[in-house]
């Protein structure tokens, strides 16, 4: 199935920062960097952090398209 998916991204890089996944929330969240992508990445983990009661801090703007620090897999 992943192969099926990956092959509409020129690679798997591109694929894993274009697609996000909750497990927990339940909801598949796809870039879309012509609108408010960053803003509503970074609204969505908040959200789910504070949820789960966690503490989630961002340095920059870099940090919310990192996938090490956000909540998303």
């Amino acid at each position: 199935m992943m192969e099926k998916l990956i092959r509409n991204f020129n690679n798997e890089t591109e694929f894993n920062y274009s697609i996000h996944l909750s497990e927990e929330f339940r909801f598949i969240y796809f870039n879309n960097p012509k609108c408010a992508c960053t803003t509503v990445k970074a609204t969505l983990n908040q959200s789910c952090a504070k949820a789960l009661g966690k503490s989630l801090h961002y340095d920059g703007m870099q940090d919310i398209h990192d996938r090490q620090k956000n909540l998303f897999t």
